[in-house]
């Protein structure tokens, strides 16, 4: 007998996967089974081996193939496992030919489902969940709108800040002056890194300020001078001396 790497495709599924499929096919057409509102592609380069669904998951197919020894034996269609990259994006293995081969799922379903005219190179989480690869969750987005969508600033901010690479381009304020800045026109108290200090004298609270800026400004002094004071570079500018409000007891 001859032997052939393509496999026969079957419609039927084995005894043991049957659940999968029953009772919720509702047609087949040009290789796509619409399951209760899944609809199910198959994947380019995998024709006749898998299939993913509008729903993110992917399956086998049931198919018929023929082993090195010329005998046939029939494959049993099933769910693949997803597999958590650390990063919490999901991937799958696909095989083809005995060669394993990781893919990104939310790329994959996005390329078979979602078309990419203007070749857009990366696919925005819309609820910036990443396990949730749902066709109507994903979306072809540019770098910089994937990078500032939602929470995407701040997040990058926190693990720049656990990291300690918060200078020059790592800061994801960096370019971003005046309006363009999402903290234009936000001062004081509401600012985010507003810190309040105090001003003492012989060991007394004497007058208390919102921020650094704030001090600065009703004492009609620098911020540098003030900021040298709290730092313990200098012991007092312009006869005061200031503590952060935090550290008195």
């Amino acid at each position: 007998m001859k032997t052939s790497k393509n496999p026969v495709s079957v419609s039927v599924p084995c005894e043991g996967s049957a659940r999968l499929y029953a009772d919720t096919c509702s047609k087949t057409d040009a290789g796509v089974l619409i399951m209760s509102k899944e609809i199910w592609k198959d994947i380019s380069k995998y024709e006749g081996y898998y299939q993913v669904s509008s729903f993110g998951r992917v399956r086998s197919i049931t198919r018929i193939i023929t082993d090195k020894n010329g005998m046939q034996k029939r494959i049993c269609g099933r769910l693949l496992q997803i597999i958590s990259y650390p990063n919490g994006y999901k991937k799958v293995c696909l095989c083809k030919y005995c060669t394993p081969k990781e893919v990104i799922l939310h790329r994959l379903i996005a390329k078979v489902f979602i078309p990419n005219p203007l070749n857009l190179p990366e696919i925005n989480h819309k609820d910036e969940i990443k396990s949730n690869n749902k066709v109507n969750n994903l979306e072809w987005v540019t770098s910089k709108q994937n990078s500032n969508y939602g929470s995407g600033i701040q997040r990058r901010v926190e693990s720049l800040k656990k990291s300690g690479k918060m200078s020059g381009k790592n800061n994801p304020m960096y370019g971003r002056s005046g309006a363009k800045n999402p903290l234009f026109g936000i001062t004081g108290a509401d600012h985010h890194s507003s810190i309040p200090i105090v001003r003492v004298q012989d060991g007394i609270v004497v007058e208390h300020f919102v921020s650094l800026t704030d001090a600065a400004k009703k004492l009609n002094t620098h911020k540098a001078c003030i900021s040298s004071v709290l730092r313990g570079k200098q012991k007092h500018t312009m006869g005061m001396k200031f503590k952060y409000l935090s550290d008195i007891k």
